[in-house]
């Protein structure tokens, strides 16, 4: 009896892990493409808190609410929508930032890597869209958050 009752504990374990790890995966987007077009979805921008990120291939892009210079090629930080600027005498000044304004540093970050291609510039400084290709010819994966707000189109 003892035993049975234990190995039962354990199926009722084992069970709540698994469901815990399967939601866990549905949590996430995965997208594999071999050109991406990526654009923030403005009316939704503002639900991006601190620390939300996602990841381009082997870039980490992450959000702060400090305003902060990445100087790390595999991880860029950008700013959550409202982001502070300074802080004089106890107070905090903060600035909003725009789906345009992300996706200009996302640009500039990119064209770091030597192993991008972005088609289009001038969609990126006026509707905030940025069309990806790799030059190995391999896709590009972009992981994300159900709910961030990321637009992925090829």
């Amino acid at each position: 009896m003892y035993f049975k009752n234990k190995f039962h504990n354990f199926q009722i374990v084992f069970i709540i892990i698994f469901f815990t790890k399967c939601d866990s995966f549905k949590k996430f987007e995965i997208i594999e493409k071999f050109n991406i077009s990526l654009r923030y979805d403005p009316i939704q921008i503002d639900n991006i808190n601190e620390n939300d990120f996602f990841l381009l291939d082997s870039i980490k892009i992450i959000h702060q609410k400090k305003s902060t210079t990445s100087t790390n090629k595999y991880k860029l930080i950008i700013p959550t929508p409202v982001y502070y600027i300074d802080k004089i005498e106890k107070k905090e000044f903060s600035n909003k930032t725009n789906s345009i304004d992300l996706a200009i540093r996302i640009y500039e970050h990119l064209k770091l890597h030597k192993k991008y291609q972005i088609s289009n510039p001038k969609s990126i400084f006026s509707v905030g869209l940025i069309n990806i290709k790799r030059n190995d010819g391999e896709k590009i994966i972009v992981k994300k958050k159900h709910l961030y707000p990321l637009l992925i189109n090829n």
